[in-house]
């Protein structure tokens, strides 16, 4: 027989409710990655390339001396531009994983405070003395 994974989003009275919560937390931080990493990716672009342009522009005009170095080139740019890109989405994945991560933490703290209390009403039920 085949098991099918739901990831806690199905209606199974013995998933916890913190189960739940941990189910609607992965989500969301997928969906807040994926749509905030094309934008950031374009934003890291827009601010490289608008901060690059004028700099090349400048360094275009410049007359070579051997005590400078070259002139910007525009591949120079370009691979400015996508490792700001690369980097901005990097640095949201890290967010995004630390926020999971936190996430999980409490909401492990949740699952033990949970399983404690139940734990009390059941006790005295497994330990009665004869």
């Amino acid at each position: 027989m085949r098991r099918s994974r739901t990831l806690g989003w199905d209606r199974n009275p013995l998933r916890r409710r913190t189960d739940r919560i941990e189910a609607a937390m992965v989500a969301a931080l997928i969906g807040v990655f994926l749509i905030c990493a094309p934008v950031l990716a374009a934003v890291a672009s827009h601010w490289i390339g608008s901060a690059t342009i004028p700099e090349q522009t400048i360094e275009a005009a410049w007359r070579l001396v051997p005590a400078t170095g070259p002139p910007l080139r525009h591949s120079q740019v370009q691979a400015h531009t996508a490792l700001a890109e690369w980097m901005a989405v990097l640095a949201l994945a890290l967010l995004v994983s630390l926020a999971d991560g936190a996430g999980r933490v409490l909401l492990a703290h949740l699952r033990l405070a949970d399983w404690t209390r139940a734990w009390r009403v059941a006790e005295p039920r497994w330990t009665r003395e004869r």
